[in-house]
């Protein structure tokens, strides 16, 4: 992912997201192996097999990769998916579309209060509202 977000940007990364959930939920490949990688790599138009399959074994950009991970667990995040919602909600794990809902409407109370400004004027938590789902 960070390959790809790196090499094509975020079309990229969604064309691998997106190659990978297939062949993991879909067909039930194991998408672990190098050859899926690769495979989905040259699919999502990061280069010939060749070199998505020297970048994957060179080991390259892992300390990064490392470093990012852990400041994620350092924040708090544990799995995937995990959204920040106007820099006040978290909201982690596959969630209903009603929760985001619920997010939206408790953000325009909270904005009709005065208690956070609108998008407009800005966002973010200037009354420590935020919290985690």
């Amino acid at each position: 992912m960070y390959y790809a977000q790196t090499h094509g940007g975020e079309e990229a990364q969604n064309s691998v997201m997106l190659g990978l959930w297939r062949r993991y939920y879909e067909r039930e490949i194991d998408i672990t192996l190098l050859e899926t990688l690769v495979e989905v790599g040259v699919e999502s138009g990061l280069g010939s097999a060749e070199e998505v399959r020297e970048y994957l074994e060179s080991g390259r950009d892992g300390e990064v990769v490392d470093r990012l991970a852990e400041e994620q667990r350092g924040g708090g995040i544990s799995g995937v998916p995990n959204y920040v919602v106007a820099d006040m909600w978290e909201v982690s794990g596959a969630q209903e579309p009603e929760v985001f809902l619920q997010l939206f409407r408790r953000w325009k109370d909270l904005e009709a209060k005065g208690q956070v400004k609108g998008a407009e004027e800005g966002e973010g938590d200037p009354k420590g509202v935020g919290a985690c789902l």
